[in-house]
């Protein structure tokens, strides 16, 4: 590929932390377009994109460890999650675009990087000698990569925070994501409880044992529990971590039905509903007057529940007993929606749940 005049493809990426302890970097270059190139704009099949990261704990001295250089080579992938430790580091992402060669021959392009997708590595090209290296994952190629005329570059620096040992996220409804960011390797025993119960002298609603070698993220399926609020206790043979989980997702699901079925209907009518009409639409109203007092009040006792409890992984009695509340109103609304069987005509085959969350009265 011949050397490129402007206007040059503009490099970037967009780099975040995931739970789990990975950074995810994905391409966000804008290619540009010109008769230039053979089809009218250049190609991300034109390059392989080498990235290095590096880290360091106060964002002014970095220490470029082999252990944090990262060869990406590449045959179009977009998005990358590159395994990281979980420790609070700055990562120093570098991200280098190389032109793409089938062959490593001479003559090519003095002091470059290319990528070879016949071989899939990366090589630089001393002009001195006129010999190609291989670029390792041993080496510290950054400064050679800034000095030389590598094709395009990118930099961005990162902070990635560890906030707990682990962490627990919505996968479905139902079902959660535990992110074990402990740093051990060790088996975890997983246990289930209700809120107002003790997890020295009572057992588990459910539990059993994931592998975070093997099963990072694990999938917690709470789908045969149902709606409620849920305590999640995690033993790694030393220490135990606690978190509650709110779910009710099916008593979600048949809010929205609801509401659909109200403002959503094929009826046009506005002064000549026949009473029957009339009086269902006022009803199914009413309902959902009452369902949205009581979901209000749940939303507000969890939103002040986790500002108080921010970065606290136990249970005491006073946390328990407001996890407690919210659990009453949860089968509170429950009740409301079983026994005025709002959501009997709910469409359910886009929705992962075992049944409708509510019945025909």
């Amino acid at each position: 590929m011949a050397d490129i005049s402007f206007p040059r493809t503009i490099p970037s990426i967009t780099t975040e932390t995931v739970n789990c302890g990975f950074l995810r970097i994905r391409d966000n270059t804008l290619y540009a377009t010109n008769s230039f190139y053979s089809e009218g704009h250049d190609l991300r099949s034109n390059y392989g994109i080498l990235i290095l990261i590096d880290y360091s704990v106060d964002n002014i001295i970095f220490t470029n460890e082999p252990l944090y250089t990262q060869l990406i080579n590449n045959e179009l992938p977009s998005t990358w999650n590159i395994d990281i430790p979980n420790i609070p580091y700055y990562y120093k992402i570098k991200a280098y675009w190389c032109l793409k060669v089938t062959q490593v021959i001479t003559p090519l392009i003095a002091n470059t990087v290319v990528y070879n997708s016949t071989d899939g590595n990366f090589y630089s090209f001393n002009v001195g000698t006129g010999v190609y290296t291989l670029i390792d994952t041993v080496t510290d190629w950054s400064s050679y990569c800034d000095s030389n005329t590598t094709r395009l570059q990118y930099k961005e620096v990162l902070f990635y925070e560890k906030t707990s040992n682990y962490v627990i996220t919505k996968a479905a409804c139902h079902q959660y994501y535990i992110c074990d960011r402990s740093n051990n390797d060790s088996k975890k025993i997983y246990s289930i409880y209700t809120p107002g119960t003790s997890v020295t002298d009572t057992e588990p609603l459910l539990n059993g044992t994931y592998d975070p070698v093997k099963n990072n993220p694990f999938l917690l399926d709470l789908t045969t529990l149902g709606d409620g609020v849920y305590v999640i206790r995690i033993d790694d043979g030393h220490s135990y971590w606690q978190y509650p989980i709110y779910d009710f997702c099916s008593i979600q699901i048949c809010k929205e039905s609801l509401i659909r079925d109200i403002l959503c209907t094929d009826t046009d009518c506005v002064s000549t509903c026949d009473a029957n009409y009339t009086l269902e639409d006022t009803n199914k109203r009413n309902i959902l007057n009452m369902i949205n007092a009581v979901y209000d009040d749940i939303i507000g006792k969890i939103n002040a529940e986790r500002m108080e409890y921010l970065g606290i992984y136990s249970i005491d009695p006073d946390r328990a007993a407001t996890l407690q509340e919210v659990d009453n109103l949860i089968t509170k609304l429950i009740e409301i929606t079983l026994r005025c069987g709002v959501c009997n005509d709910i469409d359910t085959s886009n929705i992962p749940i075992v049944e409708p969350p509510c019945l025909t009265c």
